[in-house]
């Protein structure tokens, strides 16, 4: 499975990230994400996204701090992490309390987080 960035029928980004996510490989993802959000600005829907972890290897040094850095800028009203290793959500929930997002919560399953994007 590839990178990839998708609108949802509820109007959830959706993030799916695989292999190293480097600063070139979030630039590309950026790209999808802003026209997202415009669309959802647009319709003056609230933005929330579910990210995907499971295939994530890893984030070189500096790229999930931007990542977050960037959500923040966005306004994103919730997001939601799925398969997320240990390490990985120890550095997000500390990212999160850092950038002051707390409106992001890790997930075990995609039900969960639909559940809970969709509250």
């Amino acid at each position: 499975m590839e990178n990839e960035v998708s609108l949802d029928e509820n109007n959830i980004i959706r993030l799916t990230y695989t292999g190293v996510i480097d600063d070139n490989v979030n630039l590309l993802l950026n790209v999808k994400i802003e026209e997202y959000v415009a669309i959802l600005k647009e319709k003056n829907l609230p933005l929330n996204i579910l990210a995907d972890a499971t295939d994530l290897k890893k984030f070189v040094a500096g790229t999930r701090q931007k990542i977050l850095q960037r959500f923040n800028e966005l306004d994103v009203n919730k997001l939601a992490v799925i398969g997320a290793t240990r390490i990985q959500e120890y550095l997000l929930k500390f990212f999160a309390k850092v950038l002051d997002n707390r409106s992001m919560q890790i997930f075990d399953t995609e039900e969960e987080a639909l559940k809970w994007l969709l509250e």
